[in-house]
């Protein structure tokens, strides 16, 4: 066997990270059943849970009435509420990122030192064995090396940061992690942190068996229709799937590619290599009840709703009530993106060493319905891409510098209140936002994602009509670029020399003299306004966003969703690659417009009437709709249309001017 794949997962990660706060979450023989839910959505359900008959996916409602007749409870992930109800990821990222150091520490200590570790998701991880290190090692082949390994990584993870995992070996990624869902705790059984559980492929009977008691709607690539395609053929398990030709799985409904992928995966065939490859994005996401796109970026009060804070000289006026967040939604929303925002984006930095220089906007038009359920279909998506200086605003992050703080809401001034979920409540240590506009570190990553978010949704919302409704919005970082330092990559340290990010003048100055060069002088720069349909978030309608969820006292909260992370070796390999590749509002067409942050060519100023009309601003060089009479972002005045001089003729009396031309009759 010339290569082995071990595939590592967390179990119930997210509820385990709930157990390092409260010891009284972590499974034991008499722990009482616990479902973790964020927005209106279970993500998370204990062993002792899923022995009730409890799945993911499922409403808090449905979860409660099951599990409330044997003791258990239902709680929602960490969260804030300030500047408005936000599920919080930060404790998550933390621990992930505590998992795969103590992941690559632990592997390095066994012959496997060095081995190449692709993260999966934000709680597993694929490892390489090759027969080289094998024979290194003096074992039979590299499965044997394989197993002998995974057998030492629950006890050194649990050890290190006190997390259950499991293993499956197998010889490819796909074996691998089916392994794992048999390496799981049986329904009802716990999990301890550090309890060997590992399942190994050895030989092709331990395949056929594997397959054999794997559900065909598990294998990836079938998509969320799969399951329901595969029950109409009398499908069941991965041995069924194998009597159907690619024809007939086309015949079902499955896409030529979706069908040939099946026609592999029924058979245990994957030829995909463990490659450690960062996410190419980070994004964040959140519905709207059709608000006004010009809502979203103001620098004045709305005189809508209470007191307002200013960051990077944007205006936001933070919920202040217990009651639906739908009437102050917009108001508040682009700060809360651009926190959560800072924070994936920081933790991919600690994580891989790189900076994005790329921000995309992207929005939905509205739908026929505010609330996505059945019968709904979605409004056409746009999206737009400027600039940003990920290397100077995130350059200087470390392990434990400044971040956003807070303190348990069961631990502060509030406590009496009535709240919803107080136990994984996270309200902020001082007065809200002041650290914001304070000038620290953490204050200016935030300002300047809003400065760049708000300037470019400003100057986007001047070129749409003023009653303008979208229904979701999504900011997404990439264009990754390695910062200066080293960073751990396929278990080799790989360092980068600081890189020096070339301003924004001299990108615009190079991408015109490129342009000139190619014999397109005096055309306007293409944006990436998308318009598809079918570029959009899965995650709007699959769990009904727009409801609210009820607090003791008859209040209501709306919860805003996540972006799941699926875990148990449940996950839908579509959703999670949908997920970890950013996926969202790109990809779409363009429409011609001129994109934030670049110059159009000299002498390309656009028609009033025109598409798109623009101006370039001479102080900051942003590019401004043709509609506004200063810049969005400097107030700057628009400058003056540049006159085409007519040209001179030059003739004394002794040399009249030439006469007119003949025109001469075809």
């Amino acid at each position: 066997m010339a290569v082995a794949v071990i595939h590592v997962d967390a179990d119930c990660f997210f509820l385990s990270v709930h157990a390092r706060d409260d010891p009284r979450i972590r499974e034991t023989p008499t722990t009482t059943p616990i479902a973790l839910f964020q927005y209106n959505d279970v993500i998370c359900c204990s062993s002792a849970a899923r022995a009730l008959g409890l799945r993911k996916h499922v409403s808090p409602q449905e979860a409660r009435e099951l599990l409330a007749p044997a003791g258990g409870r239902v709680m929602h992930a960490y969260w804030r509420d300030w500047p408005g109800p936000r599920t919080w990821y930060a404790p998550y990222q933390a621990a992930s990122r505590e998992l795969f150091a103590a992941l690559r520490a632990a592997v390095d200590a066994t012959p496997a030192a060095g081995a190449v570790i692709e993260r999966g998701s934000i709680d597993e991880a694929f490892i390489q064995i090759t027969a080289a290190a094998a024979a290194a090692a003096g074992m039979a082949d590299a499965l044997a090396l394989a197993d002998m390994v995974a057998r030492t990584l629950p006890a050194a993870i649990a050890s290190a940061v006190n997390l259950p995992v499991c293993c499956g070996v197998a010889p490819n990624k796909l074996l691998a992690k089916l392994a794992t869902t048999r390496a799981k705790a049986p329904a009802g059984a716990a999990g301890a942190a550090g309890e060997t559980r590992v399942w190994s492929v050895r030989c092709d009977a331990d395949a056929e068996a594997l397959l054999g008691a794997t559900a065909a709607a598990k294998l990836p690539g079938l998509g969320s229709k799969g399951d329901a395609l595969l029950a109409r053929a009398g499908v069941r398990t991965a041995l069924e799937l194998r009597r159907l030709s690619v024809p007939e799985l086309q015949a079902l409904g499955l896409s030529a590619a979706a069908a040939e992928l099946a026609h592999a995966r029924c058979r245990g065939v994957d030829p995909s290599a463990v490659a450690d490859v960062p996410p190419k994005s980070c994004s964040v996401t959140s519905w709207l009840a059709f608000d006004l796109i010009s809502d979203l970026a103001r620098k004045e009060h709305a005189g809508r709703g209470g007191p307002a804070v200013v960051v990077g000289g944007w205006l936001f006026e933070p919920h202040a009530t217990r009651e639906r967040t739908n009437s102050s939604r917009a108001r508040w929303l682009l700060l809360a993106l651009c926190l959560d925002l800072e924070e994936k984006i920081a933790h991919h930095v600690l994580a891989f060493g790189e900076a994005p220089t790329k921000l995309t906007l992207g929005w939905q038009g509205c739908g026929t319905l505010v609330t996505p359920g059945p019968g709904h279909r979605a409004g056409p998506t746009h999206a737009r891409t400027v600039g940003l200086d990920g290397l100077a605003i995130f350059g200087r992050v470390r392990p434990g510098g400044a971040a956003r703080r807070g303190v348990p809401f069961l631990q502060s001034a509030h406590a009496a209140e009535e709240m919803l979920s107080p136990e994984t409540l996270v309200v902020e240590a001082e007065a809200a936002g002041c650290r914001l506009h304070a000038g620290d570190e953490y204050g200016g990553r935030v300002a300047a994602l809003v400065q760049a978010a708000a300037a470019a949704l400003a100057a986007w919302a001047c070129e749409l009509p003023p009653n303008q409704r979208i229904a979701q919005i999504e900011l997404r970082a990439h264009g990754f670029v390695m910062r200066g330092g080293s960073v751990q990559r396929g278990g080799r340290l790989v360092t980068s020399p600081p890189q020096q990010q070339p301003t924004i003048f001299a990108m615009f100055q190079s991408e015109r003299r490129q342009r000139e060069g190619a014999g397109n002088r005096g055309c306007v720069a293409r944006g990436a306004l998308a318009d598809s349909e079918e570029a959009q978030r899965d995650e709007v309608g699959a769990s009904g966003a727009g409801a609210s969820v009820e607090a003791g006292g008859g209040a209501r909260f709306a919860i805003e969703p996540w972006d799941e992370w699926e875990e148990e070796g449940e996950e839908d390999e579509e959703t999670v690659a949908l997920e970890e590749a950013g996926e969202g509002f790109s990809g779409a067409e363009e429409d011609g417009r001129p994109e934030e942050g670049r110059l159009p060519p000299q002498g390309a100023w656009p028609s009033e009437g025109s598409s798109g009309a623009s101006w370039p601003c001479e102080r900051c060089t942003l590019i401004n709709a043709l509609a506004c009479t200063s810049c969005v972002v400097c107030e700057a005045p628009r400058p003056q249309r540049p006159s085409s001089p007519k040209p001179q003729q030059h003739h004394t009396a002794a040399s009249p001017p030439p006469p007119p031309p003949k025109r001469v009759r075809a």
